[in-house]
């Protein structure tokens, strides 16, 4: 069984000025625009006690489940309105294992219980 820390060192995942741990696993040779790659994929990783804060999508952002606890997405669509999403292996409790968040919300993530996400 890993922990948290296995994957931020073997991942060599750094600190996200949004919080929690990232590391970019890929980006598109294709421009979107001169400062952003056309599609990107990330490791991200939560741990007990941490969030992703609240920001702003300018682009569609799809999340995959890899390892550990479930979390809570938190969006806010540009009409005011709060939806969250599980994303997880509990099927039969509504989790998924991948979900999209769409461009122009404002969102944030948050662990279920103690431990770590791996997304």
């Amino acid at each position: 069984m890993h922990t948290a820390d296995d994957f931020i060192e073997h991942l060599a995942l750094e600190q996200h000025v949004e919080g929690g741990y990232y590391r970019s696993s890929y980006r598109s040779e294709t421009a979107f625009d001169q400062t952003r790659a056309l599609w990107s994929s990330i490791y991200f990783l939560l741990r007990t006690g941490e969030v992703s804060h609240f920001h702003r999508l300018t682009a569609d952002e799809m999340w995959y489940f890899h390892a550990g606890q479930s979390l809570t997405i938190y969006m806010i669509d540009p009409d005011g309105v709060l939806t969250t999403a599980q994303l997880g292996l509990n099927l039969a409790a509504g989790e998924r294992p991948q979900f999209l968040v769409p461009k122009g919300c404002i969102f944030g993530s948050a662990m279920n219980q103690d431990g770590f996400s791996l997304v």
